[in-house]
């Protein structure tokens, strides 16, 4: 049996959200124009907005809008090899993000030198337009999660693109996590965040491994000594 047209656009939505077009805690497109994005009725859009909110990924707020509220997990059915994107439950807001960079640094290190050495072009290209994306968008719209799922997903392992997910989403559960998104709204700062960004992307372009897991450190270590101070 087709899957209805209501899901398929949720599955696109999703994927958007994990390529950081959507950030957590931004608010998703009109119903008019993710009507005229995907060229069907706003009644399926609708629908598939209902979709998500079951699955616990946005939240339609009166008055507001719609807001992406949590990160799509991709997990395996049961009964057979294909994917789909399901959610975490809610992680307890007492750790700290100091606590979770440190379990990053332990993932995302491994991550990045698998990246270097399983990436292919496409996937390369993925992670380089994340960064014009970064360098293009809007103080309030900073948001890296984009830039660590892309690099997950060039090592080509789905259960480290999950770990990855899953940090993330515990990160910006983290008490923390609103005071480091402020600090990035210094011009300074989100340059310095950028320019490590772009590091480790120089290291997967020249696919360097050991490279690439340093420099994804360093940027972790980076960001845990800032979290270490809030």
């Amino acid at each position: 049996m087709k899957k209805r047209t209501y899901f398929k656009i949720g599955e696109l939505i999703k994927e958007d959200i994990l390529q950081a077009r959507y950030r957590i805690g931004g608010r998703l497109p009109s119903e008019r124009i993710l009507a005229e994005r995907f060229k069907v009725t706003r009644a399926i859009v609708r629908d598939a907005i209902t979709m998500l909110e079951l699955q616990g990924l946005v939240e339609a707020r009166k008055g507001s809008g719609v807001y992406v509220i949590a990160f799509p997990m991709v997990v395996k059915e049961q009964s057979s090899a294909k994917q789909f994107h399901a959610f975490s439950k809610p992680y307890s807001t007492s750790l700290h993000a100091a606590d979770i960079f440190q379990a990053r640094q332990v993932v995302e290190c491994q991550v990045a030198e698998l990246a270097a050495m399983n990436m292919t072009k496409p996937d390369l290209i993925k992670v380089k337009n994340v960064i014009k994306q970064e360098l293009t968008c809007k103080s309030h719209e900073l948001d890296d999660s984009g830039f660590y799922i892309s690099v997950a997903q060039a090592s080509q392992n789905t259960v480290l693109v999950d770990a990855v997910q899953r940090l993330l989403s515990l990160y910006q559960s983290s008490r923390q996590w609103p005071a480091m998104r402020a600090k990035l709204f210094d011009e300074k700062a989100r340059l310095s965040w950028i320019a490590e960004h772009q590091a480790i992307y120089s290291a997967l372009q020249c696919k360097q491994p050991s490279l690439a897991r340093n420099a994804m450190w360093q940027h972790l270590q980076n960001s845990k000594s800032l979290a270490e101070g809030l």
